[in-house]
């Protein structure tokens, strides 16, 4: 997250932009807040529910244990400012540079969709050695390609058509979350 930020820094130096006002850039319109963090609760759902009904609970198993579910909102807000800072350069920045049409929507999110896997394979690598099993690697890589792929191109699509990174921060959180706590041990 540092060299992300060290980018994005270096970017807004160029601009005349401080760190400040380059992520309070989103923040601005309060009526647009509101809108955007109701855009992203309730598309979190219907597409967890567009998956979970195409797919089924066997292939598409994110659902964490009771008692891990009251950690589930304290994550998403961390893992939201997380998410907000990667896609504060990956829409933000990098989308603008390619061009308008599907071409460059599609190179952008394929682009958001391999930056986001590194991360999840090298946290479910972790994840596996610490166990001593593999099994939580084979077993979450299909299911993490699929959440990844959607979150991905979810925030470059709500990116093009709202011009805020607030929605797809949201979506991209409440799904890694998910899997995140239905993977973990405690």
């Amino acid at each position: 997250m540092l060299p992300i930020l060290i980018l994005i820094w270096r970017v807004g130096k160029k601009a005349n932009l401080s760190i400040k006002e380059i992520f309070a850039g989103p923040f601005k319109r309060k009526n647009d807040i509101i809108r955007q963090l109701c855009l992203g609760a309730i598309l979190s759902p219907i597409l967890y529910l567009l998956i979970y009904l195409s797919i089924g609970l066997n292939y598409f198993a994110i659902v964490p244990a009771l008692n891990k579910i009251i950690f589930v909102p304290m994550y998403i807000v961390i893992e939201f400012f997380i998410l907000l800072v990667l896609n504060m350069y990956l829409n933000a920045i990098l989308q603008n540079k390619f061009e308008k049409g599907f071409k460059g929507l599609f190179t952008s999110g394929i682009l958001n969709f391999a930056i986001q896997m590194i991360y999840m394979i090298i946290y479910l690598l972790i994840l596996s050695v610490l166990q001593g099993s593999f099994f939580t690697f084979g077993v979450f890589t299909p299911i993490v390609t699929l959440v990844t792929l959607l979150s991905s191109f979810v925030a470059v699509i709500t990116y093009k058509k709202t011009g805020n990174i607030i929605t797809g921060s949201i979506v991209n959180a409440i799904f890694i979350v998910l899997l995140t706590c239905t993977v973990s041990l405690l």
